[in-house]
């Protein structure tokens, strides 16, 4: 069932770097970046998985981080959980329906800082349906000011 999604505790691993500027783009480098997720099942364990490929952009204000933005697209078709006939199924007309709604986005209301990790909440769209995340990290690790 898609009525699932909002369960992703998903972690906004956007990897997204950022320059000491005062205001700069920014794009995810595809090859360090993933959106992370964890999925409580059968209230026993813990299904970790990833998202590989995502694009879009990181405006990085930082004099205010606050003004800062983050709009991605996610390629739901690079699920990847480990197993490879549970990731056939998640893809599946029964939970993400890649053939049909092949894209998710994330697009930011509010951005904060921690130390060197910034919290980002936003609004997912999945599976056609539009709903808020909260609290994913975006780490300072390496990226492409584009």
């Amino acid at each position: 069932m898609i009525h699932k999604w909002p369960y992703l505790a998903g972690t906004l691993l956007l990897s997204a770097p950022l320059a000491l500027a005062q205001s700069s783009p920014w794009v995810p480098d595809k090859a360090h970046s993933e959106v992370d997720f964890s999925v409580l099942h059968l209230e026993l364990s813990n299904v970790r998985g990833h998202f590989g490929n995502i694009g879009g952009t990181i405006v990085l204000n930082e004099s205010d981080i606050t003004k800062s933005a983050v709009n991605v697209t996610i390629d739901v078709s690079t699920l990847d959980t480990g197993v490879a006939g549970r990731d056939g199924d998640l893809k599946g007309p029964n939970f993400f329906d890649v053939a049909q709604f092949p894209t998710a986005t994330f697009a930011s209301t509010s951005i904060g800082k921690t130390g060197n990790a910034l919290t980002v909440s936003g609004n997912l769209t999945l599976h056609g349906i539009t709903g808020g995340l909260g609290g994913g990290r975006a780490h300072r690790t390496g990226a492409r000011n584009g």
